[in-house]
């Protein structure tokens, strides 16, 4: 009784077993960001196993924390727009290191706490036009589509011509192909299961050296509490807090449209996900993971019938199990891990 007073199951007519298989089913079309997280934010020379474990604990934390603060059925976390930019932008065009790069999330997360307490999601309701909201998100996929290509590896640039690398490359469209037939076919968890069949086919070919798919999580080696704050904000560290926070608004701001629209909560400019996004990047940033954003990917959660957040809680305690099964990383494919990051793009730029 108490757990359903505080989610108003009986309120949105939901059944709690409705709500745990949502909060199940969204894990599952979700988790594939754990593989993709340490690929990309390792080029900005974070160590993957670190990522790994803060990504896990940042989106159980989130998604918990969501799910009790707004009692929607939404998910948050890490995602890829993010993270890319943070390797491309923030520790790469700006130059600053990745523990700097860190300070800057920290510092943007700060940022979107106090927005949210200024009802931030109602003034860009009222404010933004819903085309130019659009056109940034499709600007976000097209980046993901460069992102994925670029560190896919299966191509390299040589004496300018193309040189294909095949067995990443038979990696990605296996990944790609086997996605988008499970999508075809209505299966939750298509992206985990064209991961699934990749990485089955790399240990056919090449055996991996692990001792156990399950073991308990390993320390943060580096990243945990290392990042800096600048002495002085300089243009380059302006421009790195402006950007990072525009991106998570816009494209947050675009995925709760749409995420509200085909969930039983009225309230479109309600801003306390904002809030539940600053007080999670503040957190990934002390762990070691970029800024957290909306996943879209909780429609699949809303359409088997989520309602409250009991479905978010659900997923968030899936994420920090997940903890459980890093051995798993070292035999993922990265082509096939790039594949879904292809995908997300294409989806999100179509």
């Amino acid at each position: 009784m108490i757990k359903k007073s505080i989610f108003t199951i009986n309120m949105r007519n939901a059944r709690l077993l409705t709500e745990v298989n949502a909060g199940i089913i969204s894990y599952l079309t979700t988790v594939f960001i754990v593989t993709i997280n340490p690929l990309i934010l390792s080029r900005a020379h974070i160590p993957p196993q670190d990522v790994f474990l803060a990504t896990c604990i940042t989106i159980g934390f989130a998604c918990i924390l969501i799910g009790l603060r707004t009692n929607m059925p939404i998910l948050i976390g890490p995602t890829s727009a993010i993270n890319s930019y943070f390797v491309t932008g923030v520790t790469g065009n700006l130059g600053l290191n990745w523990q700097q790069g860190l300070g800057v999330v920290c510092l943007s997360g700060i940022i979107l706490l106090i927005l949210s307490q200024c009802n931030i999601r109602k003034i860009l309701h009222a404010n933004i036009p819903p085309y130019l909201t659009q056109a940034t998100v499709y600007g976000i996929g097209i980046f993901l589509l460069w992102i994925a290509c670029a560190f896919s590896g299966i191509y390299t640039w040589e004496k300018q011509q193309i040189i294909w690398h095949w067995q990443p490359l038979s990696y990605f469209l296996l990944a790609a192909v086997a996605s988008l037939l499970a999508q075809s076919l209505k299966i939750p968890g298509h992206f985990i299961i064209g991961l699934g069949i990749a990485t089955f086919a790399a240990i056919h070919l090449n055996p991996p050296h692990i001792d156990t798919a399950i073991a308990l999580p390993h320390t943060f080696t580096q990243s945990f509490m290392a990042l800096t704050f600048p002495e002085h904000f300089s243009i380059r560290v302006c421009a790195a807090i402006f950007a990072i926070t525009v991106i998570v608004l816009f494209d947050s701001n675009a995925s709760l449209n749409m995420l509200l629209r085909n969930s039983p909560r009225e309230t479109i400019d309600c801003s306390r996900p904002i809030e539940a996004m600053g007080l999670s990047t503040i957190l990934g940033s002390i762990l070691g993971t970029s800024s957290t954003g909306t996943y879209l990917e909780s429609l699949s959660g809303i359409h088997s019938g989520g309602k409250t957040g009991v479905t978010a809680c659900v997923a968030g305690v899936l994420f920090l199990i997940t903890m459980f099964f890093s051995p798993l990383l070292h035999i993922i494919p990265p082509s096939a891990s790039a594949a879904l990051l292809f995908l997300i793009g294409w989806n999100i730029s179509t």
